[in-house]
């Protein structure tokens, strides 16, 4: 997937992945903080170690490039990969969804934010 946006002061904006009836995954930007983050706490599947839920949410300083925000994000059965502005900044997070959570959303809260462009593809297997 891929996300090109412009954001709006004071609001916080992204996608959210992986979602079902009790599940998500947050990838977000604050505008007015200029943090690119990634949140797994609404993420169910954390049993299977005690501190999983504590350690759910990540962030990183970014500051917009010629006033937007470009996230490259890669999500597999496990895995999900931010690549932000070109690889200015990079994230990756482990999660365990179910085969029901597969919704994709986008979000913007505080603001009106604009959304140049979506693009969205299936991953091939590399085997």
């Amino acid at each position: 997937m891929e996300i090109s946006f412009q954001p709006v002061a004071n609001s916080t904006a992204g996608v959210h992945l992986a979602m079902g009836k009790q599940n998500v995954f947050v990838i977000g930007y604050d505008a007015s903080s200029q943090k690119l983050f990634v949140d797994r706490s609404g993420c169910t599947n954390n049993s299977f170690n005690k501190k999983f839920g504590s350690l759910s949410r990540n962030e990183t300083s970014l500051t917009p490039l010629n006033g937007k925000i470009k996230l490259h994000i890669f999500f597999d059965n496990s895995i999900v990969e931010v690549f932000a502005n070109d690889g200015e900044s990079v994230m990756t997070t482990q999660i365990f969804p179910g085969e029901n959570d597969n919704g994709v959303e986008l979000f913007s809260d505080g603001g009106t934010t604009t959304f140049d462009s979506v693009k969205l593809w299936k991953m091939r297997s590399a085997w």
